[in-house]
């Protein structure tokens, strides 16, 4: 089935004019691309109020997260939100978010999403999971996991091998396959974290899953599993 991937088409047109509509058409025009964003900020003084997990939870229902989407690859839409969106940058500048965001990443039962009847939602679950997997890649967080890469390539590896059996159990893509690859470059980055050399790949370096292929991906996996064993 690809009904996932005309929900998120769906969902990218809907949230963008959601948030759009926070503002008057008119004065929506006027604005230039950076003045728009400097709208949608919240303020230092209202983000040095909110918890890190309610930043967390901002950031994962902010409608133009979904701008990730319009740029060459996941790694620049998530920079280009970072360098833009004051809620992101202060949620990745918090000492604990790395903390945070593994402890909210384990929490999610991925296979929910069966359960889940209405596709809007359904698509909006899988869409915050692959947004908590590009939140962890960033060199930010990562830091906050050096000599401890061990605890996210455990988590990273076990909802990659959920999101493939909830596809081998049921028969259907509740979790398309770039929402699943997409975490086999998380952990191509997390064990580049240890050793850079051996990941220097254009596919990981911009999460770029163009550049993904199946020997890179089992190469990756393999390399994931030996880690653990030998940590």
């Amino acid at each position: 089935m690809k009904y996932i991937k005309y929900i998120l088409i769906i969902l990218i047109v809907v949230n963008c004019i959601f948030a759009q509509k926070q503002y008057s058409s008119e004065e929506w025009k006027k604005l230039t691309v950076q003045q728009r964003w400097e709208a949608m900020n919240l303020g230092q003084e209202k983000l040095d109020k909110m918890s890190t997990l309610e930043l967390l939870d901002h950031c994962l229902n902010f409608n133009f997260m979904y701008d990730i989407y319009n740029h060459q690859n996941f790694r620049q839409g998530l920079e280009v939100i970072y360098n833009n969106h004051d809620a992101l940058r202060e949620l990745f500048d918090r000492k604990d978010s790395g903390k945070i965001l593994l402890n909210f990443y384990n929490n999610i039962n991925q296979y929910d999403i069966a359960e889940i009847k209405n596709l809007k939602n359904r698509g909006e679950f899988a869409c915050k999971i692959f947004f908590l997997d590009l939140f962890i890649s960033h060199p930010i967080i990562l830091k906050q996991f050096q000599g401890k890469e061990d605890k996210l390539i455990k988590s990273i590896l076990q909802t990659y091998n959920i999101c493939r059996d909830v596809k081998d159990r049921d028969g259907k893509n509740y979790y398309s396959k770039y929402l699943i690859n997409t975490k086999v470059l998380v952990i191509g980055r997390v064990l580049g974290n240890v050793d850079l050399r051996k990941y220097q790949y254009p596919a990981i370096e911009d999460m770029d899953l163009k550049y993904l292929t199946d020997e890179l991906l089992q190469k990756i996996i393999n390399n994931a599993q030996q880690y653990l064993e030998e940590n």
